[in-house]
């Protein structure tokens, strides 16, 4: 009788643990939730805006929410064929600052070439890296401010004397346009460590220069003379008609022997 009580209840502390593994095994595995990406489709803006995607300075997608009435936009922008309208970010001076619509080249894809199998090439030679390689030259702004150079705080690749080269933003105000540089200087944006915003850029003078030119009184030149003046040349010499980019001495300088740009007048002195 002892044995029969004693072997019914370790069937049943069995089948309790097995039960209890059971719904164990059954429990609902919690999801880990996703944060989703923020797209317009993703952002609800207030009454009377819209949003629209635009490309941040970091060259990242994002939304904004821009008043419906805002006209500045690519839809009432109107591109050439070739080109495609993206709303991009702008270096702000006087909030608000909102994207402007800016033209680009579309990517063009080459098929594969036969019988070699590759890969379609974009060719986007005419698309340079915004806030880079884009100067105020080639810069296309729709802000009131136009195009400015502006000095960022941090650089990835710093210029040789530490400081970060000079970027080409769109603003909508420039406060160089208030300044009045001397001859041989130009006025140039510096970003500012902002504590309360908002937080403007600081115009300076500063000696115009060219970070592809080191030497004193040196410039880049697209078209330069295959012959460039060296000192103690007081007649042309024979030279081939055939442009040189690179760089050359200002105008009223000339080479010496150890290739430094000095003035005319002191071809006679040995620089060092």
């Amino acid at each position: 009788m002892i044995i029969l009580l004693l072997a019914s209840l370790a069937i049943g502390f069995a089948s309790g643990q097995e039960k209890a593994a059971i719904i164990q095994i059954s429990a609902p595995i919690k999801p880990i939730p996703v944060q989703p990406s923020l797209t317009c489709a993703t952002v609800l803006c207030i009454v009377n805006s819209t949003c629209v995607m635009f490309e941040a300075l970091d060259r990242k997608m994002k939304p904004y929410c821009l008043p419906i009435d805002y006209k500045n936009t690519c839809a009432y922008t109107k591109c050439p064929i070739y080109q495609k309208c993206v709303m991009v970010e702008v270096t702000c001076v006087k909030a608000p600052c909102y994207p402007v619509p800016e033209c680009r080249p579309r990517p063009i894809v080459l098929p594969p070439i036969k019988p070699y199998p590759v890969e379609p090439l974009p060719i986007e030679s005419a698309r340079k890296k915004r806030q880079t390689d884009v100067t105020c030259l080639t810069a296309k702004c729709a802000s009131p401010g136009g195009c400015a150079m502006t000095g960022p705080l941090n650089c990835d690749t710093p210029n040789s004397d530490g400081s970060c080269p000079l970027q080409a933003g769109c603003v909508q105000e420039n406060p160089c346009h208030t300044i009045d540089c001397s001859d041989g200087t130009q006025c140039v944006l510096h970003e500012v460590i902002c504590v309360t915003a908002p937080c403007n850029p600081v115009p300076t003078c500063e000696p115009i220069g060219d970070s592809r030119c080191p030497g004193k009184n040196q410039e880049w030149l697209e078209c330069g003379s295959a012959c460039p003046k060296k000192c103690g040349q007081k007649e042309p010499v024979a030279c081939i008609d055939v442009c040189r980019e690179g760089c050359f001495c200002k105008k009223g300088f000339c080479l010496n022997k150890l290739g430094q740009c000095i003035a005319d007048n002191n071809c006679g002195i040995l620089s060092k």
